[in-house]
């Protein structure tokens, strides 16, 4: 999803501000020359937000992990400039997750953990959202099921994109991510506004 105009590309690109690697590319990067390098650590509360042990990955087990998801991403109709909602902590599968939906085309937009129906609901509204992706459950808050009543089409609990991410790689159709597309959408309120997106 490109938002700027072609005009301010050249612009940018041409004054060598701009570049044409993406963060795709600096992690195949890494992920080549570093196979069996450290990648990603969980935090030591793991079990205490998600029920689960924490990991650490190495490039390798995190680029199978990055690759199996955006697999079966576009399996699940995943198409280029698609929004995905998650609500996640700061966990491994969060991090995969943002260069997995990248890796598919699609844009994340990654939820604090204490919104509920009302911003949640907004966020789908405002950005055509068909998949969410959520934990569980996290301090006694069922994700999914408010995920189901928002009517998202697809609800993915983290204990599903955990398999998924640890699964084999399925088919993975090449597609085409520049450098000016938007990788993330993220966002702000004031106490008497909507929330704004900013890319």
């Amino acid at each position: 999803m490109i938002l700027h105009s072609r005009q301010w590309i050249d612009h940018y690109v041409g004054e060598g501000r701009w570049g044409q690697r993406t963060l795709l590319d600096q992690f195949e990067h890494n992920r080549d020359a570093n196979p069996d390098r450290e990648a990603v650590v969980d935090p030591p509360d793991r079990p205490d937000l998600v029920g689960t042990p924490a990991r650490s990955l190495s490039y390798r087990e995190f680029g199978q992990a990055v690759d199996a998801t955006a697999a079966e991403l576009i399996r699940r109709g995943l198409a280029k400039d698609d929004i995905v909602v998650a609500q996640l902590p700061n966990i491994w599968e969060l991090a995969m997750l943002y260069l997995a939906v990248a890796r598919a085309g699609g844009v994340l937009t990654a939820l604090p953990l204490q919104w509920r129906a009302t911003d949640v609901g907004y966020v789908a509204e405002l950005t055509g959202a068909r998949l969410y992706i959520a934990a569980d459950h996290a301090k006694g808050f069922d994700y999914i099921a408010m995920g189901r009543t928002l009517g998202f089409e697809q609800c993915l609990s983290l204990a599903e994109l955990t398999a998924i991410a640890e699964g084999p790689v399925g088919p993975l159709p090449p597609v085409t991510v520049d450098a000016n597309d938007i990788f993330t959408l993220c966002w702000t309120s004031g106490t008497e506004s909507s929330l704004r997106a900013c890319s």
